[in-house]
This record gives C-alpha cells, sequence and structure tokens, in this order.
C-alpha cells in the first residue's frame, strides 16, 4: 500500500512539474493612431504578427523591424511558428498560447511600426503590453 501510495505521489509531481513547464499565457495589446492635441483615435482591423525571435527567424525579425509603406506578409508569414490576429474596434489585439521567449510584433500598415519583448518565464492569465501608436513618425 504505502509503494502504491509513493508512486502515485512521484506520478503527481510528474504531472504538475509538466504543467507547469507547458503553461502559456495570452499576450494583449492596444494600438492606436496619434492625431496630434492629445487626441487620438483606435487601430480597429489592423492585422498583427507575433514573431519569435529565434535563430530560424534572423532573417524575417531582420527585415520585418523597420518602419516601411507595405508589409511583406509572405515574408512574416515563411517565419517559423508565427501567430496573426486582427484588432478589434477597440483596437485591442490578443496572441494566445504564448510561451516564454524574444518576440517581435508587427503592425501591417502604412508605415507600420513593430515592438520588441521579452517574456522571462512559462505563465498563466494576461501579459498587457504598452499601448502601440500604429503610425510613428518617421525620423
Amino acid at each position: 500500500m504505502k509503494k502504491i501510495i509513493l508512486s502515485i505521489a512521484l506520478l503527481l509531481l510528474i504531472l504538475a512539474a509538466a504543467a507547469q513547464k507547458s503553461a502559456t499565457g495570452i499576450i494583449r495589446g492596444k494600438l492606436y493612431y496619434d492625431l496630434g492635441n492629445k487626441k487620438s483615435k483606435t487601430g480597429a482591423d489592423l492585422k498583427i504578427y507575433l514573431i519569435p525571435k529565434t535563430a530560424a527567424n534572423t532573417t524575417v525579425v531582420k527585415n520585418a523591424s523597420v518602419y516601411d509603406a507595405s508589409c511583406d506578409e509572405k515574408m512574416l508569414c515563411s517565419a517559423k511558428n508565427y501567430k496573426v490576429t486582427i484588432s478589434d474596434k477597440g483596437g485591442y489585439y490578443y496572441f494566445t498560447n504564448v510561451t516564454q521567449g524574444l518576440y517581435l510584433i508587427k503592425i501591417c500598415t502604412y508605415y507600420g511600426g513593430y515592438y520588441s519583448f521579452t517574456i522571462k518565464t512559462n505563465f498563466r492569465g494576461t501579459i498587457n503590453l504598452p499601448d502601440f501608436e500604429v503610425d510613428p513618425p518617421v525620423r
């Protein structure tokens, strides 16, 4: 009986460790257009890519880390393990099942921007990214 209890306890510990390693969460952000004079408009219906910054995606990340007049979606879709979403009417966007790592967010709009961030540990729940200006001034 004692052996069975120990076996069950060991199995539960293994399952708990596996669940912790596979913990995934949600990334939430908000897009807006700066209209000047402290006015803004939400960035609704925009396509946003989440690209892992891995060795396999080095070229895609480098090419996407620019403010450009168009969005090379064919190139972005060539990234390994990329995700794509569309912002809602409030300018919010979400990526689910995100794990720890380095990431690039690319906003597909005229002179759309990009944003890099790091998730240091696996997590459950939601991480809120800072609000992001869709079309920052190009200097």
